[in-house]
Protein backbone atom coordinates (compact mmCIF):
# COMPACT_ATOMS: atom_id res chain seq x y z
CA UNK A 1 0.00 0.00 0.00
CA UNK A 2 1.18 3.50 -0.83
CA UNK A 3 2.55 5.40 2.16
CA UNK A 4 1.07 8.84 2.61
CA UNK A 5 3.55 11.65 2.08
CA UNK A 6 2.21 14.61 4.00
CA UNK A 7 3.84 17.95 3.24
CA UNK A 8 5.65 19.17 6.34
CA UNK A 9 6.68 22.59 5.05
CA UNK A 10 5.37 25.69 6.79
CA UNK A 11 2.00 26.99 5.62
CA UNK A 12 2.46 30.64 4.61
CA UNK A 13 -1.14 31.23 3.48
CA UNK A 14 -4.35 29.38 4.21
CA UNK A 15 -7.42 29.79 2.02
CA UNK A 16 -11.12 29.36 2.66
CA UNK A 17 -12.61 25.98 3.46
CA UNK A 18 -14.23 24.45 0.39
CA UNK A 19 -17.51 23.68 2.14
CA UNK A 20 -20.01 21.54 0.30
CA UNK A 21 -23.04 23.23 -1.30
CA UNK A 22 -25.50 21.17 0.72
CA UNK A 23 -28.43 23.33 -0.43
CA UNK A 24 -27.81 21.84 -3.89
CA UNK A 25 -27.88 18.34 -2.42
CA UNK A 26 -31.15 19.05 -0.61
CA UNK A 27 -32.78 20.39 -3.79
CA UNK A 28 -31.55 17.37 -5.77
CA UNK A 29 -32.78 14.94 -3.11
CA UNK A 30 -36.19 16.62 -2.94
CA UNK A 31 -36.60 16.37 -6.71
CA UNK A 32 -35.90 12.64 -6.58
CA UNK A 33 -38.05 12.04 -3.50
CA UNK A 34 -41.05 13.74 -5.10
CA UNK A 35 -40.92 11.27 -7.98
CA UNK A 36 -40.25 8.35 -5.64
CA UNK A 37 -43.31 9.19 -3.52
CA UNK A 38 -45.44 9.28 -6.65
CA UNK A 39 -44.09 5.87 -7.65
CA UNK A 40 -44.35 4.22 -4.22
CA UNK A 41 -47.79 5.69 -3.55
CA UNK A 42 -49.22 4.38 -6.80
CA UNK A 43 -47.50 1.03 -6.31
CA UNK A 44 -48.94 0.60 -2.83
CA UNK A 45 -52.41 1.57 -4.04
CA UNK A 46 -52.35 -0.92 -6.92
CA UNK A 47 -50.96 -3.70 -4.75
CA UNK A 48 -53.74 -3.09 -2.23
CA UNK A 49 -56.41 -3.27 -4.94
CA UNK A 50 -54.81 -6.38 -6.39
CA UNK A 51 -54.81 -8.26 -3.11
CA UNK A 52 -58.28 -7.10 -2.18
CA UNK A 53 -59.73 -8.46 -5.41
CA UNK A 54 -61.88 -11.58 -5.71
CA UNK A 55 -59.00 -13.22 -7.53
CA UNK A 56 -56.77 -12.72 -4.50
CA UNK A 57 -59.32 -14.25 -2.17
CA UNK A 58 -59.88 -17.14 -4.53
CA UNK A 59 -56.14 -17.63 -5.00
CA UNK A 60 -55.60 -18.48 -1.40
CA UNK A 61 -58.17 -21.21 -2.08
CA UNK A 62 -55.79 -22.37 -4.87
CA UNK A 63 -57.15 -20.28 -7.75
CA UNK A 64 -54.32 -19.58 -10.24
CA UNK A 65 -55.55 -16.26 -11.68
CA UNK A 66 -53.80 -13.98 -9.18
CA UNK A 67 -50.21 -14.60 -10.36
CA UNK A 68 -51.06 -13.53 -13.90
CA UNK A 69 -52.88 -10.42 -12.63
CA UNK A 70 -49.94 -9.52 -10.39
CA UNK A 71 -47.52 -9.96 -13.27
CA UNK A 72 -49.59 -7.62 -15.44
CA UNK A 73 -49.92 -4.94 -12.72
CA UNK A 74 -46.20 -4.98 -11.96
CA UNK A 75 -45.28 -4.83 -15.65
CA UNK A 76 -47.52 -1.77 -16.06
CA UNK A 77 -45.92 -0.09 -13.04
CA UNK A 78 -42.42 -0.79 -14.37
CA UNK A 79 -43.30 0.59 -17.80
CA UNK A 80 -44.93 3.72 -16.35
CA UNK A 81 -42.21 4.68 -13.91
CA UNK A 82 -39.18 3.66 -15.92
CA UNK A 83 -40.56 5.91 -18.65
CA UNK A 84 -41.18 8.73 -16.15
CA UNK A 85 -37.71 8.57 -14.57
CA UNK A 86 -36.06 8.22 -17.99
CA UNK A 87 -37.88 11.33 -19.20
CA UNK A 88 -36.49 13.55 -16.42
CA UNK A 89 -33.12 11.91 -15.78
CA UNK A 90 -30.96 13.81 -18.27
CA UNK A 91 -32.34 17.27 -17.44
CA UNK A 92 -32.31 16.67 -13.69
CA UNK A 93 -28.72 15.39 -13.78
CA UNK A 94 -27.52 18.22 -16.03
CA UNK A 95 -29.23 20.89 -13.92
CA UNK A 96 -27.71 19.45 -10.74
CA UNK A 97 -24.17 19.23 -12.14
CA UNK A 98 -24.44 22.74 -13.63
CA UNK A 99 -25.45 24.17 -10.24
CA UNK A 100 -22.56 22.44 -8.46
CA UNK A 101 -20.21 23.58 -11.22
CA UNK A 102 -21.23 27.22 -10.73
CA UNK A 103 -20.64 26.88 -6.99
CA UNK A 104 -17.20 25.37 -7.66
CA UNK A 105 -16.26 28.29 -9.91
CA UNK A 106 -17.21 30.78 -7.20
CA UNK A 107 -15.43 28.83 -4.44
CA UNK A 108 -12.16 28.39 -6.30
CA UNK A 109 -12.14 31.99 -7.55
CA UNK A 110 -12.52 33.26 -3.99
CA UNK A 111 -9.52 31.20 -2.95
CA UNK A 112 -7.46 32.38 -5.91
CA UNK A 113 -8.28 35.99 -5.05
CA UNK A 114 -7.35 35.36 -1.43
CA UNK A 115 -4.17 33.34 -2.08
CA UNK A 116 -3.06 34.89 -5.36
CA UNK A 117 -0.37 37.05 -3.75
CA UNK A 118 1.20 34.12 -1.91
CA UNK A 119 1.11 31.95 -5.03
CA UNK A 120 2.74 34.65 -7.15
CA UNK A 121 5.49 35.15 -4.56
CA UNK A 122 6.16 31.40 -4.56
CA UNK A 123 5.93 30.78 -8.30
CA UNK A 124 6.57 34.20 -9.82
CA UNK A 125 3.27 33.94 -11.72
CA UNK A 126 -0.10 35.33 -10.68
CA UNK A 127 -2.59 32.46 -10.93
CA UNK A 128 -5.47 32.29 -13.36
CA UNK A 129 -8.11 29.59 -13.41
CA UNK A 130 -9.15 27.67 -16.51
CA UNK A 131 -12.81 27.44 -15.61
CA UNK A 132 -13.91 25.63 -18.76
CA UNK A 133 -10.92 23.62 -19.97
CA UNK A 134 -11.40 20.42 -22.01
CA UNK A 135 -10.60 18.32 -18.91
CA UNK A 136 -13.22 20.14 -16.86
CA UNK A 137 -15.83 19.86 -19.62
CA UNK A 138 -15.10 16.13 -19.83
CA UNK A 139 -15.53 15.76 -16.07
CA UNK A 140 -18.82 17.70 -16.14
CA UNK A 141 -20.12 15.41 -18.89
CA UNK A 142 -18.98 12.27 -17.04
CA UNK A 143 -20.64 13.47 -13.81
CA UNK A 144 -23.90 14.22 -15.64
CA UNK A 145 -23.85 10.77 -17.27
CA UNK A 146 -23.22 9.06 -13.93
CA UNK A 147 -26.12 10.88 -12.29
CA UNK A 148 -28.40 10.15 -15.24
CA UNK A 149 -27.69 6.44 -14.79
CA UNK A 150 -28.27 6.64 -11.03
CA UNK A 151 -31.66 8.33 -11.52
CA UNK A 152 -32.74 5.76 -14.09
CA UNK A 153 -31.79 2.93 -11.73
CA UNK A 154 -34.24 4.04 -9.00
CA UNK A 155 -37.51 2.56 -10.38
CA UNK A 156 -35.78 -0.62 -11.59
CA UNK A 157 -34.32 -1.28 -8.15
CA UNK A 158 -37.50 -0.44 -6.23
CA UNK A 159 -39.97 -2.27 -8.46
CA UNK A 160 -37.58 -5.22 -8.77
CA UNK A 161 -37.77 -5.68 -4.99
CA UNK A 162 -41.56 -5.27 -5.00
CA UNK A 163 -41.91 -7.85 -7.77
CA UNK A 164 -39.84 -10.38 -5.84
CA UNK A 165 -41.80 -10.01 -2.61
CA UNK A 166 -45.14 -10.22 -4.43
CA UNK A 167 -44.08 -13.39 -6.25
CA UNK A 168 -42.72 -14.90 -3.05
CA UNK A 169 -45.85 -14.09 -1.05
CA UNK A 170 -48.18 -15.47 -3.71
CA UNK A 171 -46.13 -18.66 -3.93
CA UNK A 172 -46.04 -19.16 -0.17
CA UNK A 173 -49.62 -18.07 0.43
CA UNK A 174 -48.47 -15.74 3.21
CA UNK A 175 -51.09 -13.14 2.34
CA UNK A 176 -51.41 -9.42 1.74
CA UNK A 177 -50.23 -8.17 5.13
CA UNK A 178 -46.68 -9.34 4.55
CA UNK A 179 -46.63 -7.73 1.11
CA UNK A 180 -47.88 -4.37 2.42
CA UNK A 181 -45.22 -4.39 5.13
CA UNK A 182 -42.39 -5.04 2.67
CA UNK A 183 -43.64 -2.58 0.05
CA UNK A 184 -43.85 0.16 2.67
CA UNK A 185 -40.37 -0.71 3.89
CA UNK A 186 -38.94 -0.57 0.36
CA UNK A 187 -40.41 2.92 -0.09
CA UNK A 188 -38.38 4.17 2.88
CA UNK A 189 -35.24 2.43 1.66
CA UNK A 190 -35.63 4.04 -1.77
CA UNK A 191 -36.02 7.53 -0.31
CA UNK A 192 -32.92 7.03 1.82
CA UNK A 193 -31.03 5.88 -1.25
CA UNK A 194 -32.08 9.06 -3.07
CA UNK A 195 -30.78 11.13 -0.14
CA UNK A 196 -27.49 9.25 -0.25
CA UNK A 197 -27.15 9.73 -4.02
CA UNK A 198 -27.77 13.47 -3.70
CA UNK A 199 -25.30 14.04 -0.86
CA UNK A 200 -22.61 11.69 -2.15
CA UNK A 201 -22.72 13.04 -5.69
CA UNK A 202 -22.69 16.65 -4.48
CA UNK A 203 -19.44 16.02 -2.61
CA UNK A 204 -17.82 14.05 -5.43
CA UNK A 205 -18.76 16.44 -8.24
CA UNK A 206 -17.87 19.55 -6.23
CA UNK A 207 -14.50 18.33 -4.99
CA UNK A 208 -13.56 16.81 -8.33
CA UNK A 209 -14.15 20.09 -10.15
CA UNK A 210 -12.40 22.05 -7.40
CA UNK A 211 -9.32 19.82 -7.67
CA UNK A 212 -8.97 20.33 -11.42
CA UNK A 213 -9.45 24.09 -11.16
CA UNK A 214 -7.01 24.39 -8.28
CA UNK A 215 -4.22 22.56 -10.09
CA UNK A 216 -4.81 24.57 -13.27
CA UNK A 217 -4.16 27.72 -11.21
CA UNK A 218 -1.02 26.38 -9.57
CA UNK A 219 -2.82 25.80 -6.28
CA UNK A 220 -1.86 22.19 -5.73
CA UNK A 221 -1.76 21.91 -1.94
CA UNK A 222 -4.59 21.44 0.52
CA UNK A 223 -5.07 20.82 4.20
CA UNK A 224 -7.32 17.87 5.08
CA UNK A 225 -10.10 18.89 7.47
CA UNK A 226 -11.93 16.04 9.20
CA UNK A 227 -15.67 16.62 9.37
CA UNK A 228 -16.01 15.78 13.04
CA UNK A 229 -19.61 14.81 12.30
CA UNK A 230 -21.58 11.80 11.27
CA UNK A 231 -22.54 8.72 13.25
CA UNK A 232 -19.60 6.64 12.00
CA UNK A 233 -16.48 8.81 11.46
CA UNK A 234 -13.53 7.06 9.84
CA UNK A 235 -10.74 6.74 12.43
CA UNK A 236 -8.14 6.72 9.63
CA UNK A 237 -9.32 10.13 8.38
CA UNK A 238 -9.44 11.54 11.89
CA UNK A 239 -6.13 10.12 13.11
CA UNK A 240 -3.96 10.03 9.98
CA UNK A 241 -5.26 12.69 7.58
CA UNK A 242 -6.86 15.45 9.62
CA UNK A 243 -4.71 18.60 9.70
CA UNK A 244 -2.13 17.21 7.27
CA UNK A 245 -1.20 18.90 4.00
CA UNK A 246 -1.21 16.97 0.72
CA UNK A 247 -1.02 17.62 -2.99
CA UNK A 248 -4.11 17.41 -5.18
CA UNK A 249 -1.88 15.96 -7.91
CA UNK A 250 -0.54 13.30 -5.53
CA UNK A 251 -3.47 12.53 -3.22
CA UNK A 252 -3.12 10.46 -0.07
CA UNK A 253 -4.40 7.01 0.76
CA UNK A 254 -7.96 7.46 1.99
CA UNK A 255 -8.85 3.82 2.71
CA UNK A 256 -6.30 1.92 4.79
CA UNK A 257 -7.93 -1.41 3.90
CA UNK A 258 -7.88 -1.12 0.10
CA UNK A 259 -5.10 1.43 -0.38
CA UNK A 260 -7.39 3.65 -2.47
CA UNK A 261 -6.11 7.21 -2.90
CA UNK A 262 -8.18 10.35 -3.27
CA UNK A 263 -9.32 13.65 -1.83
CA UNK A 264 -11.98 14.51 0.78
CA UNK A 265 -15.45 13.37 -0.24
CA UNK A 266 -14.30 10.61 -2.59
CA UNK A 267 -15.41 7.78 -0.29
CA UNK A 268 -19.12 7.19 0.38
CA UNK A 269 -20.43 9.29 3.28
CA UNK A 270 -17.09 11.09 3.68
CA UNK A 271 -17.88 14.60 4.90
CA UNK A 272 -14.28 15.73 5.21
CA UNK A 273 -13.33 18.91 3.34
CA UNK A 274 -10.18 20.60 2.12
CA UNK A 275 -8.64 24.00 2.66
CA UNK A 276 -6.36 25.28 -0.13
CA UNK A 277 -2.97 26.31 1.25
CA UNK A 278 0.35 27.68 0.06
CA UNK A 279 3.50 26.37 1.75
CA UNK A 280 6.98 27.81 1.95
CA UNK A 281 9.79 26.56 -0.25
CA UNK A 282 10.10 24.72 -3.53
CA UNK A 283 7.41 22.20 -4.43
CA UNK A 284 10.17 19.82 -5.49
CA UNK A 285 11.51 19.57 -1.95
CA UNK A 286 11.04 16.18 -0.34
CA UNK A 287 7.94 15.64 1.79
CA UNK A 288 7.86 13.23 4.68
Amino acid sequence: MKKNRAIKKKIIARGKKLAYPMAKAIRYANTLKKLIRQMTGETQAKIKVLFSSPAAKEHFAMDEDLPSQAKRVLAELEQTFEKLFDSIAVKTANDFVDEVDEYSITSVQKNINFLGGAISVKTGIFPTVKFNSPKIRAQIKASANENTALIKSIPREYLGKVSKVVSRSIASGSGADEIYQHVKQYAGVTERRAQFIAEDQTRKVYNGLNAKRMTSAGLDEFEWLHSGGGMHPRPFHEDELNGEVFKVSDPPVIDDDTGETGIPGDLPNCRCTMIPVVTAGDDNEDSE
